[in-house]
């Protein structure tokens, strides 16, 4: 059994060491002085604890930009400068704002409610308690709510806030549900994509993968296309759900909680890798891919030509659309994970650091607002759907007393974030398949 010493970390507003929490898994809590080690990873937004991180990408309405933390709120910040408007609390985590229709807020969290808030005041007009965590939606269709959960339901539900149906599959539904020409496109932890009528909730077709499926399709020219964490891009027809083409990367492509960019036929993403990719959605034919120093996970926006992307390794890139070639970087003090917003030539990201960034086309700081907590989210252990071999792990803490546990290898989504921000790359830790040196075997 190896041991490891890690550095101590104090933040503004807390201190932090190891604190062991039988409820759920073993879960870590944040409580003194030491950084941790996080072995055992899950693949979705609920393993994810509490901290002032952003990983939710914002919405936009009137003169507000609004985004879910970590810090379980959901924030309104005024667009001309930054300044808080209102920010409504949760039961936990937000990670994912679903929509804005007619003045009004919808977006569910892992506290399992569907919430929905009046987009000025922030006042609750009504929530609907579904007892199972929701990491991404709603999406909205025809004064339809369409959202799935960790119970491995999708939902339809009406602005109202009554189910109306729900479609069950095999797994945890995590992949925010694509509407596209009367139908919704969506993934689960089951392996399979599923087509559903979008009015009744009746099964189309269902196309197999080899792993789980987190990634939002996307739809385009009759083209559904997506990943799985089988480290497949896949291309589908819309219509009959048969194969048009798959691309297997070295690692596994993004698995952003929103759909892939498109522009002129092609689509661009990220992958474990630390590459974007910029692929022809028509024939899977590679255009050119753009080397970070870290996972890409979360989608990219376009304007003008220029591709904007976040990345684990803390920054924000701008590459030329058409070539990749980079032309300008813009860096964070923590990990990229979710997708960039694009309103009137401003950028808007979250970041690990516990801030939502506003950002020029050109890369200069416009603004930035900080969140209620200073220290970013930890990866708590949950559990998982794979069986795999159990490992056990020795940390010592202040080296006063030791704490031994034991986890679960799983293939996790978010497998970066605890040895980003607990320094673990720094050590030379032999820890099996999640070791950094090993992230383009695509576990990572």
């Amino acid at each position: 059994m190896k041991k490891y010493f890690l550095e101590d970390r104090e933040y503004d507003d807390v201190k932090v060491s190891i604190g062991l929490d039988e409820k759920t898994s073993r879960e870590l809590e944040i409580i003194s002085s030491v950084a941790i080690v996080r072995e055992s990873k899950t693949s979705v937004a609920w393993g994810i604890g509490v901290g002032g991180s952003v990983d939710s990408s914002p919405l936009f309405h009137k003169d507000k930009v609004y985004f879910g933390s970590c810090d379980k709120n959901v924030y309104a910040v005024y667009i001309k400068n930054g300044r808080l408007a209102w920010k409504f609390g949760t039961g936990k985590p937000v990670f994912y704002l679903g929509c804005m229709h007619e003045g009004r807020l919808y977006f569910g969290s892992i506290d399992g409610k569907l919430y929905c808030l009046d987009a000025d005041t922030g006042e609750e007009v009504w929530s609907l308690d579904i007892n199972s965590s929701i990491a991404t939606g709603p999406n909205i269709h025809d004064r339809i709510l369409y959202f799935g959960a960790r119970d491995g339901n999708l939902y339809a539900v009406s602005l109202q806030g009554k189910v109306l149906w729900k479609f069950p599959t095999n797994g945890p539904v995590v992949s925010f549900p694509t509407i596209y020409k009367e139908r919704i496109y969506f993934g689960s932890w089951d392996y399979n994509l599923y087509c559903l009528d979008a009015k009744t909730g009746k099964l189309i077709w269902k196309f197999a993968t080899g792993e789980k499926i987190n990634c939002t399709p996307t739809a385009y020219d009759d083209i559904i296309c997506f990943s799985s964490f089988d480290c497949n891009v896949y291309a589908l027809s819309a219509t009959s759900g048969n194969l048009l083409w798959k691309r297997k990367l070295e690692s596994t492509p993004s698995t952003a909680l929103a759909p892939y960019s498109v522009s002129n036929g092609v689509i661009f993403f990220g992958a474990r890798d630390s590459n974007l990719y910029a692929i022809e959605i028509r024939t899977g034919r590679l255009k050119w891919r753009f080397a970070t120093d870290d996972i890409v996970s979360g989608s990219p926006c376009i304007h003008n030509g220029r591709v904007f992307f976040g990345s684990c390794d803390n920054n924000v890139y701008a590459v030329s659309e058409d070539s990749g070639k980079l032309l300008w970087k813009f860096a964070t003090g923590g990990l990229i994970d979710s997708a960039l917003r694009l309103q009137n030539r401003v950028i808007y990201v979250g970041s690990w650091d516990c801030n939502l960034y506003a950002i020029s086309t050109e890369g200069k700081l416009v603004w930035k607002f900080h969140t209620s907590l200073s220290y970013p989210a930890v990866v708590e252990d949950q559990e998982v759907l794979h069986s795999a071999p159990k490992f056990e792990v020795m940390i010592q803490e202040e080296i006063k007393k030791e704490e031994k546990y034991q986890g679960k290898q799983s293939l996790g989504d978010y497998g970066a974030i605890s040895g980003l921000y607990m320094n673990v790359s720094q050590y030379s830790l032999d820890l099996g398949p999640y070791t950094r040196k090993d992230k383009k075997r695509g576990y990572m």
